[in-house]
């Protein structure tokens, strides 16, 4: 189980994730000289994207569908990761769950997010 205040998006303690991915690579400028020899400048290394998995009542599943799409900051484990933008959010009723008792079911949502 994960831990309270786990993460945070735009300083909102969010509900822990049932899962979470990390997506790690490089951003490389490339440029081609008057001679026609191609460079590559590594731009920035590290994680490069997260997806957050959710299992959530309706309150929470509006309000992850409702945030903003860009310029968003995360704070994940203690570590913070600023201007990440969402690349796509798809939820899915969880079956059975709609005799839940005070909601309008469980949802399954996921969330794709990427630095900018």
């Amino acid at each position: 189980m994960l831990g309270h205040g786990y993460l945070y998006i735009n300083g909102v303690q969010m509900p822990n994730p049932t899962k979470l991915e990390y997506s790690y690579g490089k951003v490389v400028s490339s440029y081609t000289t008057e001679e026609g020899l191609t460079y590559e400048q590594i731009k920035r290394t590290g994680i490069l994207g997260l997806s957050l998995t959710f299992q959530v009542t309706s309150y929470w599943k509006r309000r992850i569908e409702s945030l903003p799409a860009t310029a968003m900051t995360i704070e994940l484990h203690e570590q913070v990761y600023q201007n990440m933008r969402i690349t796509s959010i798809s939820t899915s009723l969880v079956e059975g769950s709609e005799r839940t008792p005070n909601t309008d079911g469980l949802w399954e949502v996921n969330l794709d997010l990427e630095m900018l």
